[in-house]
């Protein structure tokens, strides 16, 4: 079973790209349907396979993904969903064990993400 849970980190890991392509995308303030869908997809599928193989946190932080992006129609500002998700997606990737984050880079406002994700302006 521990096999199991390292490829489903890895895999779910690796799904987190999608993730963030969609809300770097809302932060430019455009957001393709076809990046807001395999974003928020990859957040789905995150959100099943992490609380399956006891990911609690990370699960509930891809629900909260696939939720916002489900509701960006609504959002006037996508910024501020995009600050709000990249937090969360931080989270998300702490709670699975990512590398980079585990060695300790810091935001600089609080959180942490990886040397890819960026703040919103």
């Amino acid at each position: 079973m521990a096999g199991f849970r390292e490829r489903a980190r890895v895999s779910n890991l690796a799904r987190t790209e999608a993730i963030a392509e969609a809300l770097e995308a809302m932060c430019d303030g455009t957001l393709p349907d076809e990046v807001r869908l395999r974003g928020r997809a990859a957040a789905h599928t995150v959100a099943g396979s992490a609380g399956t193989f006891g990911f609690h946190e990370a699960s509930e932080q891809a629900r909260a993904i696939e939720a916002l992006l489900d509701d960006v129609g609504a959002r006037a500002d996508l910024a501020s969903g995009a600050h709000r998700g990249l937090a969360q997606l931080a989270l998300l990737r702490q709670d699975l064990g990512d590398p980079s984050i585990a060695e300790g880079h810091s935001a600089g406002d609080g959180s942490t993400r990886r040397s890819g994700d960026q703040p919103c302006p």
